[in-house]
């Protein structure tokens, strides 16, 4: 627990974070071959305005599967990966119309 509980910040608060801040101070040059190939992984197939959105999706998932996975510990990893699944089908479809 000592040694989760701050890894798990970081893989949900500070990576994003510094991906975004990263990102940001870039986005007037989101186009450029340098940052594409750096950053093209959560920029690519986005507009630039959007250039954030994939941190926002990615993350979400992260912390559903992080907070199922304590909270359905004592129940079968198929069931969690099935309950995860739809919840994001359901959520991401939810937040496109």
């Amino acid at each position: 627990m000592l040694i989760g509980v701050p890894f798990t910040l970081v893989y949900i608060i500070g990576f994003p974070l510094l991906i975004f801040h990263t990102l940001f101070k870039k986005r007037a040059t989101l186009n450029d071959k340098e940052v594409v190939l750096s950053y093209g992984l959560f920029i690519v197939g986005l507009e630039d305005y959007a250039f954030f959105w994939e941190i926002v999706i990615s993350n979400f998932r992260k912390v559903l599967y992080i907070v199922a996975g304590a909270f359905l510990s004592a129940t079968n990893p198929t069931v969690k990966v099935s309950f995860l699944s739809s919840l994001c089908r359901s959520l991401l479809e939810f937040a496109s119309s």
